[in-house]
């Protein structure tokens, strides 16, 4: 059957092909070519000017109209809204009558930007205009229905061409059974297959692919792997119809006999595609397959396919979760073999797992080749967090004071110029150990993140400790029981804080930095004055010992004079060069997010000349372009667009995961701002409403980020 070998491709692209093919261009006459030509000017200029009527000279073109006329302007159209305008005044011109070759042309626009309400209007409008409608046709108007998942108005048109005399062939009933096999109705598919034997032709390989898919949305998998055997014995396997059951039996939970089937896939001489191995990989690994996970890995290898670092990032979170760190750190090592350097989100996944503070300091020690400062620090507070989820604050307290100064004995813990400490390392330390008391319930409001370090320098809160243990000396005999504990443990407290300060104080001794230290010294020395209150209670009249009132003006607790407060600006956007990575797939969603991020850095003074927008063919190939233009140090920022919608098996979730890990893995690696503007839809309403709906222009709200980023990067955090 060489017209269906010839047709039966991916419907994406055909449609592509149907809109961008000129070739018939050439081939009209030169006064039609003038013509076609004027008209795409005019349709096009009104297009682009909505309040202008339509010039008066448009009337003198209906005369003119012929269906090659026609069908040649709609192909030329990038704009879908155009088209339909254009359609529909042809529709009106006297003497002009659309053929089934127009109504085609303009299908495959609509079905290409996924304007369903508008494709239901064109179906309606050709079934009542009678006109003649040739088996290709149709078998074309009924894939780009089912393309859009409008199951029940392709059957409807189905029928009702051919009441108007149509004949259906072979591949009129192959894209029907195509269409119905999306919705999983296999009654309706049995019914329509027996229609098609009683017109005497005979299922063919595209008939049975249409087959088999229905039966994996039914999830009737014995059913399915039967019709694949029948495939099978017949040569009919090809890597579309394998993926289709392995893909649909990974996404059921199937993951078993998914396994069997890719373990006899050397036999079928077939090769996946990358992105199916992405999918399955994921897939293996959700259901607790993580070695199936990891041979299908071995396997994309072996064929010439790159993994990226989500793929690994997944495998070896896998592993951890079932505790088999010898596998993780077995393919961890094995990155660094093939080339495949790893990013934070790696380190994270290891570190989160280990409980060894010897191991958590030497896989720092190999990060600090990969990452960057800022991801050394949250890399530091990730293994601190994870030793005191395990209850091991002495280590994790141990292993602070390493990177505070070199005297922890063991070279191994010699790591003080490795890592820079934020307020969040004292703060996870310093917290734990204030819950290790016996008073914990009483104080279980009390947050003890006191003291933070800034590269060569801490900034202290006001919390005053030392007035409240004094509490205790000032309170009498008759002082409440549960007043007394709380005054304890801020003693403690207390003498965590100054065991810390005291390390740091000397560390900033060494540097140099004694003006520094003294300063802070004054701060922890400061006396609450005698008129003021020592505690402020609650209105159940438990006090909370460490939000002391302050003296004089009302702040907050945790404010100080020492505090700066750095942020971006949305007023300092001129001289920022910004690059826009758009993903082309879905357009229909990227395109009016990428007008809306446009639109908003005009808005906000940033020139045309200074802004870059680089299409990329999906969400997928995001994340390398932006590190690539990040690394290039030519851009402020990087706001990177598109538009992932759930679809019927987990290539959703790879390529959501992928694009999101891509993203953060670009910015971290490149220390380049990479905003995050991919849209994650459950449908395409969603999708819609978010770029330009009711729900606002995603777009531009990641337009704004951007500048605010890039402000906050040039202004405050430069080197």
């Amino acid at each position: 059957m060489t017209l269906g070998r010839t047709v039966f491709k991916p419907l994406n692209q055909i449609i592509s092909t149907h809109i961008t093919n000129r070739h018939h261009y050439s081939s009209l006459p030169s006064h039609n070519l003038e013509t076609v030509n004027k008209l795409i000017s005019i349709f096009t200029h009104q297009h682009q000017h909505q309040h202008q009527h339509p010039p008066s000279e448009l009337n003198s073109f209906g005369s003119k109209l012929t269906t090659g006329i026609v069908e040649t302007v709609l192909k030329s159209f990038k704009n879908w809204e155009t088209a339909l305008k254009f359609f529909n005044w042809a529709s009106n011109q006297d003497g002009y009558r659309h053929n089934c070759f127009t109504y085609n042309a303009m299908a495959s626009i609509l079905s290409g930007v996924r304007q369903n309400a508008a494709m239901k209007t064109l179906c309606v409008d050709l079934v009542n205009s009678r006109c003649y409608v040739s088996a290709g046709a149709l078998g074309f108007l009924v894939r780009c229905l089912g393309g859009l998942g409008m199951v029940t108005e392709a059957n409807e048109l189905f029928d009702q061409v051919k009441k108007l005399g149509c004949v259906p062939n072979d591949y009129s009933y192959n894209s029907l059974l195509e269409a119905v096999s999306k919705s999983g109705e296999v009654e309706l598919m049995a019914v329509r297959m027996n229609e098609m034997r009683g017109n005497g032709w005979k299922p063919d390989k595209y008939t049975l692919t249409s087959v088999l898919q229905c039966y994996c949305r039914a999830r009737m998998f014995e059913k399915a792997l039967d019709v694949f055997e029948q495939m099978d014995g017949c040569g009919w396997v090809d890597e579309y119809v394998f993926a289709i059951l392995i893909v649909s039996l990974t996404k059921a939970g199937e993951v078993d006999k998914a396994i069997r089937l890719i373990n006899k896939m050397d036999g079928f001489k077939i090769c996946l595609n990358e992105k199916t191995f992405y999918v399955l990989i994921h897939g293996f690994v959700k259901g607790g397959k993580v070695d199936y996970g990891l041979n299908m890995l071995k396997k994309m290898q072996s064929l010439g396919f790159v993994p990226g670092i989500s793929l690994f990032a997944v495998l070896i979170e896998g592993f951890c979760k079932n505790k088999e760190f010898k596998k993780a750190f077995e393919l961890y090592s094995q990155m660094n073999g093939i080339g495949v350097h790893p990013d934070v989100s790696i380190f994270k996944i290891l570190v989160s797992y280990l409980s060894d503070e010897k191991e958590m300091v030497l896989l720092l020690k190999e990060a600090i080749d990969h990452v960057n400062k800022k991801s050394m620090t949250t890399l530091f507070n990730t293994a601190l967090n994870r030793l005191v989820k395990d209850g091991s604050t002495d280590k994790a307290h141990h292993l602070l004071q390493a990177v505070m100064k070199d005297d922890a004995g063991d070279d191994t813990f010699k790591i003080q110029n490795l890592v820079s400490l934020d307020a969040s390392s004292f703060g996870i330390v310093i917290d734990s150990l204030c819950q290790k008391g016996n008073h914990s319930q009483s104080c279980n409001a009390c947050t003890f993140k006191t003291v933070g370090l800034r590269k060569h320098w801490i900034k202290p809160s006001t919390v005053k400790l030392k007035s409240v243990v004094d509490l205790r000396e000032t309170q009498n005999c008759n002082s409440p029981p549960k007043l007394n504990k709380m005054a304890a443990t801020a003693s403690a407290s207390s003498s965590v804080l100054h065991r810390l300060h005291d390390d740091t104080s000397s560390l900033l001794s060494s540097r140099g930095t004694n003006h520094r230290s003294s300063s802070l010294s004054l701060l922890y020395s400061r006396k609450i004055s005698s008129t003021s209150p020592l505690i402020q209670f609650s209105p159940k009249g438990l006090a909370n010992p460490l939000f002391v009132a302050p003296a004089e003006k009302k702040k907050s607790p945790f404010q100080t004079e020492a505090v700066r407060q750095l942020t971006g600006f949305l007023t300092k956007a001129e001289g920022f060069r910004f690059a826009i990575v758009v993903a082309r797939f879905n357009e229909i969603v990227t395109r009016p997010l990428l007008e809306g991020a446009l639109d908003t850095f005009k808005k906000y003074s940033v020139r045309e000349e200074d802004i870059d927008v680089v299409w990329v063919p999906g969400s997928f190939e995001i994340g390398l372009v932006a590190q690539t233009l990040g690394k290039s140090g030519k851009y402020h920022a990087i706001l990177c667009i598109g538009a992932v919608v759930r679809g019927d098996t987990t290539h959703y979730d790879a390529v959501a995961n992928t694009a999101a890990s891509g993203v953060h893995s670009a910015a971290l690696n490149s220390g380049v701002p990479c905003i995050f503007g991919v849209l994650t839809c459950e449908d395409m309403d969603q999708a819609l409403n978010r770029a330009g709906g009711k729900a606002g222009n995603k777009g531009s709200e990641a337009a704004l980020t951007a500048i605010e980023m890039a402000s906050l990067f040039e202004h405050h955090l430069k080197d």
